[in-house]
């Protein structure tokens, strides 16, 4: 007879087997997939996620490790570089988009920055046509930093602003001063690669003329785009927790955000700015961030680092958010994934993917309004001014990007 004892250590056996052949069949999954050639008919993209910060922002959801964690990641980053860079579906066809979030990516110091950057460049090739963006707060883009990502093929620049104002970056937890980002800015934009400034809004005590006026103030750089971010209390966050002891002052309410979202669409506007995304406006058309853009077809988008999520065709890919597993598992010559899924979009996140871009052509419409749910939804979407009508399809009225959030409830 089987004691409790014995029942526990089988249980516990029989847990750790299951769990080690779902790893095995999600690794076995992957490598599959890597070993085919890719579908020449996709966009094929690559991000890199670095995630630690010197500090944590206290709007962001996103922070992991301070920098002291970040010693030896570009070691780790190499290694999965390497390792990808033999696989058919990598080295057979180039790659039109290559993206480093995080965190932020140019806390790693010149050496390691260096180091990661070649390893991106000998490993995946790249399209003729590329784009490069790198994110980056304002005082870890050094002028060697700045040279270092252009020479080794940078050509977009995402600078975390959010405001402009010290007060208001103090309590967002950003300490660069206001001289210091005019400085920055000028010496991106000589240095040839594009420039996006991220502001943000909904702020505690914001108020409609303080945002018009962060606005204004990032358009008189000339940046190619602006983009758009409303605050979100998502998890634990310090901010919120300052605005619950009363520290800081409550969140604007709903309407009063809205109004705001508008007014900065309007100062965008009013100055030559196309609107080409729910949250960014361009300069010029060829301004809009590619991989931000979705379409009908979608992407393929290869993770890489620590906490990086993509997709190769239908199948999700997430790489370990664990760092010390994550070193771990490359040291042992196995690429670190947590998830090999298949999961193909649904008609309803393909359509509100395309809709964030504003508009949706009458091609997209046609293979949709196949569907007769979806076509009644669309119809309520007209008849309710969420949408209007266009030469060759639909748009977004500004009520549709103001109440972007609530267009999901209709092709539930």
């Amino acid at each position: 007879m089987m004691t409790k004892k014995d029942k526990h250590h089988s249980k516990e056996a029989s847990s750790n087997h299951s769990h080690g052949m779902k790893a095995k069949a999600t690794l076995d999954g992957l490598l599959s997939l890597l070993s085919q050639s890719p579908d020449k008919d996709r966009e094929r993209a690559v991000y890199f996620h670095t995630p630690f910060c010197a500090s944590r922002c206290t709007y962001c959801p996103f922070y992991k490790y301070t920098t002291l964690k970040s010693k030896g990641y570009d070691k780790h980053v190499i290694e999965m570089n390497n390792m990808l860079g033999k696989m058919p579906y990598i080295k057979e066809q180039p790659f039109e988009i290559f993206f480093f979030g995080g965190g932020t990516p140019t806390l790693l110091d010149d050496s390691s920055m260096k180091k990661v950057l070649t390893s991106f460049n000998e490993n995946y090739a790249f399209a003729d046509d590329y784009e490069f963006t790198v994110e980056s707060t304002v005082r870890h883009l050094t002028d060697s930093k700045i040279s270092l990502l252009k020479a080794h093929g940078v050509n977009r620049i995402s600078l975390g602003i959010q405001a402009f104002d010290i007060k208001t970056r103090r309590m967002l937890g950003r300490p660069s001063s206001e001289e210091l980002i005019c400085e920055v800015v000028k010496k991106v934009q000589d240095s040839g690669m594009k420039l996006s400034i991220d502001l943000m809004y909904g702020l505690p005590g914001q108020t409609t003329t303080h945002f018009e006026e962060q606005v204004g103030k990032a358009i008189d750089f000339e940046p190619d785009n602006i983009s758009m971010y409303r605050l979100q209390l998502i998890g634990d966050l310090p901010i919120a927790k300052m605005i619950q002891k009363g520290k800081l002052p409550n969140l604007p309410d709903k309407s009063f955000i809205a109004r705001m979202q508008s007014a900065g669409i309007d100062v965008a506007a009013s100055q030559g700015y196309t609107q080409w995304n729910i949250k960014n406006f361009s300069r010029e058309k060829n301004a809009p961030c590619r991989y931000t853009q979705k379409t009908i077809k979608d992407r393929d988008l290869i993770p890489v680092g620590s906490s990086a999520g993509g997709k190769i065709g239908d199948y999700r890919l997430f790489s370990q958010v664990d760092y010390t597993i994550f070193s771990e598992t490359l040291q042992n010559g196995i690429l670190p994934y947590l998830h090999c899924m298949e999961k193909p979009r649904t008609v309803s996140e393909t359509i509100l993917g395309i809709l964030e871009g504003m508009k949706i052509d009458k091609t997209a419409l046609d293979y949709f309004l196949k569907s007769e749910a979806v076509n009644k939804s669309f119809e309520r979407l007209l008849l309710e001014g969420w949408l209007k009508t266009f030469e060759s399809g639909m748009k977004l009225t500004k009520k549709g990007v103001l109440e972007f959030e609530q267009l999901k409830h209709f092709f539930e």
